[in-house]
């Protein structure tokens, strides 16, 4: 058990793979985002333009403390 730990651990990764392994990892947290986004849209009703554009984003980004401030304090 303990060499095949030191094998994975000696495995020597390039940027591109870091890069591209961390957007794989990002993948189910944009989605989620995406549909929390979609199914909570109170918080786009009332922004135009840029400002909108920034909700939204901060919707998809933020989605999992949007979702604990609504399970603990639901209006």
């Amino acid at each position: 058990m303990a060499g095949v730990l030191r094998k994975a651990f000696a495995y020597e990764m390039t940027i591109a793979e870091w890069i591209g392994l961390a957007m794989l990892l990002n993948i189910p947290h944009i989605l989620l985002g995406l549909l929390w986004t979609a199914t909570h849209p109170d918080h786009l009703a009332g922004v135009h333009g840029l400002e909108k554009v920034g909700a939204l984003i901060g919707g998809i980004a933020f989605w999992p403390v949007l979702w604990v401030a609504e399970v603990a304090c639901p209006t």
